[in-house]
């Protein structure tokens, strides 16, 4: 039991990680198929996993991992679980302005402002989805029809900058998505949050890595450590 609240305790949700090419021989949960080719090769060139959370029947003393593989793969969702040993290294995230550059040209009067709101708010974000992936493997992943996929601190969970979140995204060429996610890995929908605010619903759904719940809306914003001032 101790081993596995460590487990939770210490991993999170999107957090970046490589490991030893050499563990997939005690990988059992491998999908069959040309899958499990493209991830030896994937851990071979040493291209990161993601930190997913916990799937039903997953034992929490392993580390629960999975990566999305790009188009010319099938753009194929792939989880399995390893041991904390066989990881090799912690990546740091990608804030958005250090992966500006990697963006479409089209995304880039969306990308300052969004960076102006982060400057104002004092939150800035980190990139996730295709743009990160992309990113980190050089791999053709962003396609025409593509989101720009951020995960915010919990300081942004307060409605003056979800306003500002929403007519960003009003007049974009790219859906806005992800996260806001609390120091301890709680994380919402920046959307669904909006409409909570906005009175649409007085619960949200909560994700960490344990799984996914729904909680009110005053109890989600206590445990990000929202200010009172700011809800």
């Amino acid at each position: 039991m101790a081993e596995a609240l460590s487990v939770r305790a210490i991993w999170q949700r999107h957090k970046l990680v490589r490991v030893r090419p050499t563990a997939w021989r005690a990988v059992d949960d491998l999908p069959t198929g040309p899958d499990t080719v493209v991830l030896r090769a994937w851990a071979q060139m040493g291209r990161p996993f993601i930190v997913r959370r916990f799937l039903p029947g997953e034992g929490k003393e392993r580390i629960p991992l999975g990566v999305p593989l790009p188009p010319c793969h099938g753009k194929r969702r792939i989880a399995f679980c390893m041991d904390a040993d066989d990881v090799t290294e912690h990546l740091p995230p990608i804030s958005l302005r250090s992966g500006r550059d990697l963006a479409p040209r089209l995304w880039t009067d969306t990308i300052e402002a969004l960076l102006d709101v982060a400057a104002r708010y004092g939150c800035e974000p980190v990139i996730a989805g295709s743009l990160l992936w992309q990113g980190l493997t050089g791999l053709a992943y962003l396609t025409a029809r593509s989101d720009l996929d951020l995960i915010w601190p919990s300081a942004a969970a307060c409605p003056a900058l979800l306003h500002e979140l929403a007519a960003i995204e009003s007049c974009s060429p790219m859906r806005l998505d992800g996260e806001i996610v609390s120091f301890e890995g709680n994380a919402v929908n920046w959307r669904e949050l909006y409409s909570c605010l906005q009175g649409a619903s007085d619960t949200v759904l909560v994700k960490s890595m344990s799984g996914a719940c729904v909680r009110r809306i005053d109890e989600m914003l206590k445990m990000s450590g929202v200010p009172r001032a700011a809800r």
